[in-house]
C-alpha cells in the first residue's frame, strides 16, 4: 500500500536516526524507518522499512487502535532489537521472548506471517498476529495485552501501572478455562504463557497490585475475583502462598483468606462447576459446605 511519508508517519525523525546510527549503533532506532499511517477505518498501520537488510524482512502491526501508538512503537523496537539478536526471521515461525528485558515479568507471544502486499516498498513484510492465528486475524491482542503488562513491570509508578493493566484488560479481558488450569503452576506464578494467552491473567494480577499500592484495598479485590473466576486452579495454589508470605492485615489479604473459589467462579460465571474429580462429601446439619477446588488441591 502506497503512502506519502510526511508530518507524524514518521515516528523517529531523520536527525534522531543518524544520531543513533552514528553514536548508538545498539540503538535500533537507527537501524530502520518506522512508520504509522491512519488507514480507511481510523486505525494505524505501523511497519519498518529497512529492517529487512539486517533480519531479512520488515515488520508490520495492523489495526493498532489511536490511543496504543506509542506502546506499538516500542513493540516494534523490542521486536527489531530480538530479531536482530535472533538472526533472520521466517514466515510462519512463532516467537516467545521476555521483550521488556529480564524481570519483566510474563513473556510474550506471536506468529509472523507474510503480509500480503505487493508493491515494492512493502513486499518484504512480515505480519504480528496472536500465536497461531492466520494472517487475517489483524490485531494481535493478547500480544499487545501483554506488552502493556511488560511495560508496567517495567518501574512504574503504581497509577501509571493501573492504567497500562486496565488498557490490557479493555484490549483482551480474558477467557475462562478449564477448573484446574494454573493448579500445577508453582506456588500460582502468573508468568505462564499459555495461561496469559487464554486468561490475561497478569493484567488482573497487576490491577489489584497496582490498587493495593495506593491502599485502595476494597477495590482491588474486583480484578481478583475475575482472575479467580477465570482460572479457579490457579487461585487456590496463588491463595496459599499469598498467606503465607504475607500476614493477614488488610481488606485484600481477607478477601484471598475468606473466598470460596466455588462460589466467585459460580457468580461471575453464571455457574458453579466443581471440577470432575472433586471429592464429594454430604452436607449435615450444622457444617459448612467445602470448596470442592480447595479440596482437591489440598489432595495433591
Amino acid at each position: 500500500m502506497q503512502h506519502p511519508v510526511k508530518g507524524r508517519v514518521r515516528l523517529a525523525s531523520t536527525p534522531v536516526r543518524l544520531w543513533c546510527r552514528i553514536f548508538r549503533p545498539q540503538d535500533p532506532r537507527g537501524w530502520a524507518d518506522y512508520h504509522c499511517v491512519t488507514a480507511r477505518n481510523g486505525l494505524l498501520w505501523l511497519h519498518t522499512h529497512g529492517l529487512a537488510r539486517r533480519i531479512g524482512y520488515d515488520l508490520e502491526i495492523t489495526d493498532v487502535p489511536r490511543e496504543l501508538r506509542r506502546e506499538a512503537l516500542e513493540l516494534m523496537i523490542a521486536l527489531a532489537r530480538l530479531a536482530r539478536s535472533r538472526g533472520m526471521l521466517k514466515p510462519d515461525s512463532d516467537l516467545t521472548a521476555t521483550l521488556g528485558g529480564p524481570g519483566h515479568g510474563i513473556p510474550q507471544t506471536a506468529t509472523l506471517r507474510k503480509a500480503p502486499h505487493s508493491d515494492r516498498e512493502h513486499g518484504a513484510l512480515l505480519r504480528l498476529v496472536d500465536r497461531g492465528e492466520p494472517m487475517q486475524s489483524r490485531f494481535p491482542k493478547r500480544l499487545f495485552a501483554s506488552w502493556l503488562l511488560a511495560l508496567a513491570d517495567g518501574g512504574k509508578e503504581p497509577r501509571q501501572k493501573e492504567a497500562l493493566c486496565r488498557k490490557a484488560l479493555a484490549i483482551f479481558p480474558g477467557e475462562h478455562c478449564d477448573g484446574l488450569a494454573g493448579a500445577d503452576l508453582p506456588d500460582g506464578q502468573v508468568n505462564s504463557p499459555d495461561l496469559q494467552e487464554r486468561t490475561n491473567l497478569g493484567a488482573y494480577i497487576g490491577l489489584t497490585e497496582a490498587l493495593c499500592a495506593q491502599r485502595r484495598f476494597s477495590e482491588a479485590c474486583g480484578p481478583a475475583a475475575e482472575a479467580i473466576a477465570r482460572c479457579p486452579g490457579w487461585a487456590a495454589r496463588y491463595r496459599d502462598r499469598l498467606l503465607q508470605s504475607s500476614p493477614v492485615r488488610d481488606p485484600y489479604l481477607q478477601f484471598w483468606k475468606d473466598l470460596n473459589v466455588s462460589e466467585i467462579v459460580g457468580r461471575l460465571r453464571g455457574a458453579a462447576p466443581a471440577p470432575a474429580d472433586a471429592p464429594r462429601k454430604p452436607f449435615a446439619f450444622g457444617r459448612r459446605p467445602k470448596d470442592p477446588y480447595a479440596e482437591l488441591l489440598a489432595r495433591g
